[in-house]
């Protein structure tokens, strides 16, 4: 079974490595398209983004679910943050938004979770 952990595991990463490569190819072509107003510094939330995102697969995968709610935190401080950069919000609203992350992922993990 050993060598089935390494298969999962390297697929674990090369799934990660190619969420962060499709990332940041999109956010590029974004910038250079225009639709995205500002530069590459603007853009490092969406590496928080794509790490909440691999989190929240990873525990998905899991039969207890366990690193759910990091996985959206993470996702909702990258996406936060990414508005931030090109809207008006400010960080008046981070505490809000980090709140209903924390419940959404508490949540969700309590409702599919339960009976597993």
């Amino acid at each position: 079974m050993a060598g089935v952990e390494g298969v999962e595991q390297n697929f674990g990463g090369r799934l990660f490595v190619g969420l962060l490569l499709l990332a940041l190819g999109a956010g590029l072509l974004l910038v250079e398209l225009g639709i995205f107003p500002g530069s590459l510094r603007d853009l490092w939330p969406l590496g928080v983004v794509v790490v909440g995102f691999w989190i929240a697969l990873k525990a998905i995968r899991r039969a207890d679910g366990r690193g759910l709610t990091a996985g959206i935190v993470a996702l909702a401080i990258g996406g936060y943050y990414l508005a931030v950069s090109f809207t008006e919000l400010t960080d008046q609203y981070f505490l809000p938004v980090l709140l209903l992350a924390l419940g959404l992922g508490v949540t969700v993990r309590a409702l599919v979770y339960a009976n597993r």
